[in-house]
């Protein structure tokens, strides 16, 4: 028992396992102390939501004059779940128009949220790269991620966001007037995000939970025939209808036949699921930890030859603000004012690591050849994969 409390923890199911404990004929066979621990998940969860929700309005009205799309965990645990405790999440994420994303991040800054202490790119890179969302802004243990896009560039899926904001609809979140994804757009988004954790061998229980939910919420007269056409019509169908037909499988909920009979389902599908359903580890594609895959992309998006080649030397030779904002280095001003604020109990330990840091300041360039190694081998990294 103590075990999978701890799997539904890390899967952010606790909370939801734990309101439907009534419906378990063998509810009984729990021990009292594990039923505990899933009320407090339960009470922990509430309070978190609590947080969230407070923090939502008030980024919603810092964000007066600017529409809104709100993504997952907000929208999904007051409309889906009717509880905002048994939905679990961690951050705010919030589409906003590409461009209105420069004036979203001032709104936030203007309420207090900061962006994360170093940017992985320069600003001229992120402006002209194939991102999804800026740098999260955060307040305290709260951030907002401010989207442009729903995923970058990809072979299985081609979502068109301007055709996501032209079928959004208004609805009502804490008392917020905000948009949300029409029903066909959300369905397919969700199978999308969780086709993208397979595939980095990080499956989330709370992602079929999401499908589940918006399944048995779906009216007896949904189309499924203009559900399958805009799939085909996005590029999705098979990541979409390969996460439908897994959910309605092994969850027992009903599906149309002539969709299983379009898009069946491989063994190794079903084998991969069950093995996760099981705990077992499952071969999936590893996830990506470099950049170049992500630089590739954005090139192939830039027209301009000029805008191409200073691309290409700001992630070979950022500016040196970048270099030193990026990994961690130290300037001759800051040494200087945080040595006068040592206190002198550690003055000589502080003062030592200061003296380190700023004698690797000196040296900043030395960077360049360790960020040129590490692009190398995500290059090479992409050729094996490609290969």
């Amino acid at each position: 028992w103590e075990a999978t409390v701890r799997l539904l923890t890390r899967h952010g199911s606790a909370p939801l396992f734990f309101v439907q404990l009534p419906a378990l004929a063998n509810a009984t066979h729990l021990p009292a102390s594990v039923r505990n621990v899933l009320q407090q998940t339960y009470y922990k969860s509430l309070t978190r939501g609590m947080l969230l929700y407070n923090v939502f309005s008030e980024v919603v009205d810092a964000l007066q004059g600017i529409e809104i799309i709100v993504l997952k965990g907000a929208y999904l645990s007051e409309h889906l779940y009717k509880d905002i405790a048994l939905r679990q999440f961690s951050d705010l994420d919030l589409l906003v128009h590409p461009y209105d994303g420069e004036k979203a991040l001032a709104a936030l800054s203007a309420i207090g949220f900061k962006p994360r202490a170093s940017k992985p790119v320069s600003e001229f890179v992120e402006k002209n790269s194939d991102f999804v969302h800026y740098q999260p802004m955060e307040r305290g243990d709260v951030s907002v991620e401010i989207h442009i896009k729903l995923h970058g560039r990809s072979p299985d899926y081609k979502l068109n966001v301007e055709d996501i904001w032209h079928r959004s609809v208004d609805e009502i979140i804490n008392k917020k007037p905000v948009k949300v994804m029409c029903t066909s757009d959300l369905l397919m988004h969700l199978c999308i995000h969780a086709e993208k954790h397979v595939k980095e061998g990080e499956i989330q229980m709370k992602s079929y939970n999401d499908l589940v939910n918006l399944l048995l919420s779906l009216p007896p007269d949904f189309n499924w025939l203009a559900f399958e056409n805009s799939c085909i019509k996005y590029r999705c169908a098979k990541v979409v209808f390969k996460q439908l037909y897994l959910t309605a499988g092994f969850y027992k909920i009903a599906f149309p036949e002539f969709l299983k009979l379009a898009y069946p389902l491989s063994l190794s599908d079903k084998e991969q699921f069950l093995s996760f359903l099981h705990c077992e580890s499952f071969k999936a594609e590893k996830k990506s930890t470099t950049a170049v895959p992500g630089h590739v992309n954005s090139l192939r998006n830039i027209k301009s030859p000029r805008i191409f080649l200073i691309y290409i030397k700001e992630v070979l030779f950022p500016s040196k603000s970048f270099m030193i904002s990026k990994y961690g280095l130290v300037s001759s001003s800051e040494f200087r004012v945080q040595s006068k604020n040592v206190r002198v109990s550690k003055l000589k330990t502080q003062n030592s690591k200061l003296q380190t840091e700023n004698r690797k300041l000196k040296f900043w360039w030395l960077w360049y050849p360790y960020r040129w190694w590490v692009g190398l081998k995500g290059v090479f990294l992409l050729m094996r994969k490609k290969g």
